[in-house]
């Protein structure tokens, strides 16, 4: 008895065979996760959306205001987030698909500021610059988004990571050496 009164609920209902609660108890615990999924997926959706839109409606301008426009927002999007400044995740999703448009993103200007930021916070121990990234680059719905090669942005930051650590635990390595 002692041995069940150390256990959670949901071990609890597996260990008496009571199979209605372990489920019950899964989804419980699975419904938070579903919220966030369920919030995640409509912030993507509506992001989508004012991106077409604004996309589509810049097709009632000419070239040359279209591509003024293009080049200047890219340019301010690159600059805030090399000097980590508060930016719009709109704003850069609408940039992303400037890019896009022009090749391959990841030899863009915008693609260099998000790789070169995140690097050199990731490196760093400034508080405010974690903050910044945590708050504003982190979170951004770009990283759900394709390279050209069909893999999430997502997979390039965790990379970006993993080199990061490599390059530390080298450092302290060396420094115990």
């Amino acid at each position: 008895k002692d041995r069940i009164e150390n256990l959670t609920a949901y071990e609890r209902a597996v260990k008496v065979g009571r199979r209605d609660q372990e489920q019950l108890l899964l989804l419980s615990e699975h419904k938070g996760s579903m919220v966030q999924l369920e919030q995640l997926s409509s912030a993507m959706n509506r992001q989508s959306g004012i991106t077409s839109s604004f996309v589509a409606e810049l097709q009632h301008y000419d070239d040359t205001t279209r591509e003024f426009l293009k080049d200047t927002l890219c340019d301010a999007m690159s600059k805030l987030i090399a000097n980590k400044k508060p930016f719009s995740d709109d704003m850069l999703q609408l940039c992303w698909c400037f890019e896009s448009e022009n090749g391959d993103q990841s030899k863009s200007k915008l693609w260099h500021a998000i790789t070169e930021t995140s690097q050199e916070i990731m490196a760093s121990h400034s508080q405010i610059d974690w903050f910044w990234f945590k708050n504003y680059l982190l979170p951004s719905n770009i990283w759900f988004l394709c390279n050209a090669d069909g893999q999430f942005l997502f997979y390039e930051l965790l990379q970006l990571a993993k080199k990061q650590a490599n390059e530390q635990l080298s450092k302290l390595q060396r420094d115990m050496d």
